[in-house]
């Protein structure tokens, strides 16, 4: 691991519990660059820079590239509060038709960060409690409602860019994903603006997963799962978590994103990571991520990545890339209207 990156992951530390942490190394003018150039890559420039604040002053980047790191940042909050004000009036239009609607993913698990507005968000997703009713309603109003994808349907609310599900999971073609489905939908009952513990465990590690293998992994999702564990921890039923982990595939993968969630808290050092450990973290730090638009354009970019990188389906995964490859297609073929 660079000196950039260990600086980057303990900034990181620092903005997401709001703690003071020490710098173990003075970097140069050019490694501050890189650092703030990795953090606005991944997602984390905004965590980074509160971060900035629980460090010695000595130990700070030049003074022209803190300026811009706090520029950046206070970019990201009044984003953060332009897209909170836009879910508000969508949450008030669903919610004075008689439509409940629960914040999933980053607007679930934002509120735990020291500083909420610092978590970077591009979109809204949601769970509702009548999936199409919820988009009549938003049609109603003028908006276009994308419904190509069978997981959710999409849409730009105001300036927000939204995404409403009928899935939580890639159910399609895909049994193991239909029974964690129906248990998130079990989890589900009796939530009102957020899930529970022991669904956003199951999301949020499935999520990660699945984003593991047809896009890439960030420093964002590393963040959020170690700030979901610091705040949740104790309310999550673990041998239940343990119990469906296993039995979609994902288990594996999950103890190697705990360990790296040590690493970020400080608690575990490098060399005690696990070779897949490793790897994992190397592939969240390069660029390789693809345009999700839904069409033939992405299918073929999917496709592409099964077979740049089929590693990840030897470490990470119960079945080989042949095998997902061909479930893919089975699915698209003879499920595209999949029930659970």
């Amino acid at each position: 691991m660079t000196e950039e990156i260990a600086v980057l992951l303990t900034l990181l530390r620092a903005g997401l519990y709001g703690i003071s942490v020490a710098l173990e190394k003075s970097l140069s003018a050019k490694q501050w660059e890189a650092v703030c150039d990795i953090a606005m890559k991944q997602g984390v420039a905004a965590v980074a820079g509160e971060g900035l604040s629980f460090v010695n002053q000595q130990a700070r980047p030049p003074k022209v590239l803190l300026l811009q790191w706090i520029g950046q940042s206070m970019a990201q909050k009044q984003t953060f509060s332009q897209q909170r004000n836009d879910v508000e009036s969508l949450r008030k239009l669903w919610r004075d038709a008689g439509v409940d609607c629960i914040e999933l993913k980053g607007n679930s698990i934002g509120r735990y960060y020291y500083v909420s507005e610092s978590r970077y968000s591009c979109d809204f997703d949601c769970f509702l409690s009548d999936y199409e009713k919820g988009n009549q309603i938003v049609e109603a109003t003028g908006v276009e409602i994308n419904r190509a994808f069978y997981k959710n349907s999409s849409f730009t609310w105001k300036g927000l860019y939204v995404e409403n599900h009928q899935f939580c999971t890639p159910v399609r073609g895909n049994k193991a994903m239909k029974r964690l489905e129906r248990k998130l939908r079990e989890l589900l009952e009796g939530c009102q603006e957020y899930p529970s513990a022991d669904f956003n465990a199951l999301f949020l590690m499935e999520h990660a997963w699945a984003h593991f293998f047809e896009e890439a992994l960030t420093l964002k999702q590393l963040c959020d799962w170690a700030i979901f564990r610091k705040a949740c921890g104790d309310d999550v039923d673990w041998s239940l978590y343990e119990r469906e982990a296993k039995a979609c595939g994902f288990w594996h993968f999950s103890e190697s994103m705990n360990r790296l969630a040590d690493l970020l808290d400080g608690v575990r050092k490098v060399e005690e990571l696990e070779v897949d450990d490793q790897c994992l973290l190397h592939d969240m730090l390069h660029e390789h991520s693809i345009q999700m638009n839904n069409g033939w354009i992405t299918r073929l970019q999917l496709v592409k990545n099964y077979f740049a990188q089929s590693w990840k389906y030897r470490a990470f995964s119960n079945h080989s890339m042949p095998y997902i490859l061909y479930r893919t297609a089975w699915g698209f073929v003879f499920d595209r209207n999949p029930k659970v």
